[in-house]
């Protein structure tokens, strides 16, 4: 199966990262999620801003992921908030999976609002 189309962009100390066409599959995550680590260890890279799709399917294999893995990536970089966009109630589902020692972290359903949080260091 094919890797999902994202995308990730650097505006003012933050990351922000486009993974909506990704649909919660575990087994797609090795480009994106490496291509996140390398860059959010970046100088001045302080905030993140995860924009997840409508499609995406937050079940039990994806939730241990997000346990698993993004937790102990977000505490091996220099950011200190992550901010989880999704539609609905989907980036609670999300946040509430992931346990991080270091970074902040929020669930918002509006980019703009997310990315105001995650910049403001």
């Amino acid at each position: 199966m094919a890797e999902p189309d994202f995308s990730h962009e650097e505006k003012e100390g933050v990351l922000i990262q486009d993974i909506t066409d990704w649909d919660g599959d575990p087994d797609q995550t090795d480009e994106f999620e490496s291509e996140w680590i390398d860059r959010a260890q970046a100088s001045g890279i302080t905030g993140a801003v995860t924009e997840f799709g409508d499609d995406i399917l937050v079940d039990d294999e994806t939730k241990d992921h997000f346990a698993e893995i993004w937790g102990d990536a977000a505490d091996d970089v220099n950011i200190k908030r992550l901010a989880l966009v999704a539609p609905g109630i989907t980036s609670r589902a999300i946040g509430a999976n992931i346990d991080s020692n270091v970074v902040d972290i929020r669930s918002f359903s509006d980019v703009d609002k997310a990315f105001n949080w995650a910049s403001d260091i």
